[in-house]
């Protein structure tokens, strides 16, 4: 806690005439706009579209621009994946975030229960394994943490009609149904849906609502995280979706507030935003491959450096 603090002062400084933060090396511009091209003629529609950074000022060369994540279960398909970066802080050009696209045309978003968290007295431990269920493994290509402790927050989950917490009014809700189809609102404008809904996970009030950007969002503001000591310049994560529903967006900030994250993933093309996990340990996205002999999936690689993860990782 006390190291986010000194870490954002430090960093204004040593960063001050730095170059901005990069997560990988950018594709080449036109490679990328090939491979996008390619996918757009041969896919769908949800193929993403390049962004226009919200500041140039603090933009990295391949901010905007999406690249194919490598599938290692398929290698050969067409991308289902694609990666790319925002710079939102035109006061911090250590500020970053890092930003998947996930074509929902192609690829199903599920809900695993951790083993303690959320915590609930009305679950019983054999129906939360906190694992990848064995009739989903072999189709795994990523996974990510969800969002607060039952304690911070007490925001509702259901799962396969487990209810770990009941939902509450004003909080975001991520709500997975039947059909496959993932929204992303308040939930006092979903709860008229829950009976087709085959899971919900619930966060902080939604940082973007209909393209629109929560009013409270000030910097300082700690309703959606901090540190022990109030530090609000952390490690955040969130997950979003576009306005037609067909992409979904994971986001991974460096030095970055409520404010800036959500103003990222609104840069990038979210409609709605809700916030996951926050501070340095939690956030984590991480790609899958087979492992040695073709057994079982492995996390093969995380979306940015400085994340621990072991090859088991949630299988």
């Amino acid at each position: 806690d006390v190291a986010y603090g000194v870490a954002d002062r430090v960093n204004q400084a040593v960063y001050r005439h730095a170059p901005p933060k990069t997560f990988w090396e950018p594709a080449p511009a036109a490679a990328a706009e090939a491979v996008r091209d390619e996918g757009l003629e041969a896919e769908s529609i949800s193929s993403p579209s390049p962004f226009e950074p919200p500041f140039r000022e603090v933009a990295a060369t391949g901010d905007g621009v999406w690249a194919p994540i490598p599938d290692a279960v398929r290698p050969g398909d067409a991308p289902v994946l694609w990666r790319s970066a925002v710079h939102p802080d035109p006061r911090r050009v250590f500020a970053a975030i890092a930003v998947v696209a996930i074509d929902l045309g192609r690829v199903d978003l599920r809900l695993v229960a951790g083993t303690k968290e959320p915590f609930s007295p009305d679950v019983p431990a054999e129906r939360r394994p906190g694992l990848v269920p064995e009739g989903h493994a072999g189709e795994l290509i990523a996974a990510f943490n969800g969002g607060f402790k039952a304690m911070h927050g007490h925001y509702g989950m259901m799962l396969d009609g487990d209810t770990f917490l009941p939902p509450r009014d004003r909080a975001c809700t991520i709500a997975l149904y039947r059909g496959g189809a993932v929204r992303i609102r308040t939930w006092r404008e979903l709860r008229a849906d829950e009976a087709r809904m085959a899971a919900y996970r619930q966060t902080p009030p939604c940082l973007v609502e209909q393209g629109e950007l929560h009013h409270a969002l000030y910097d300082s503001n700690r309703d959606w995280g901090a540190t022990v000591s109030g530090e609000t310049v952390i490690r955040r994560s969130a997950l979003g979706v576009d306005a037609t529903g067909k992409l979904l967006f994971y986001g991974l900030g460096e030095a970055v507030t409520a404010r800036t994250l959500a103003r990222g993933m609104k840069a990038a093309g979210a409609h709605d935003v809700a916030e996951l996990d926050v501070n340095h340990a939690y956030p984590r996205f991480l790609l899958y491959g087979r492992g040695e002999g073709g057994e079982g999936p492995r996390a093969r690689s995380a979306l940015i450096p400085d994340v621990q993860f072991k090859p088991e990782e949630y299988v």
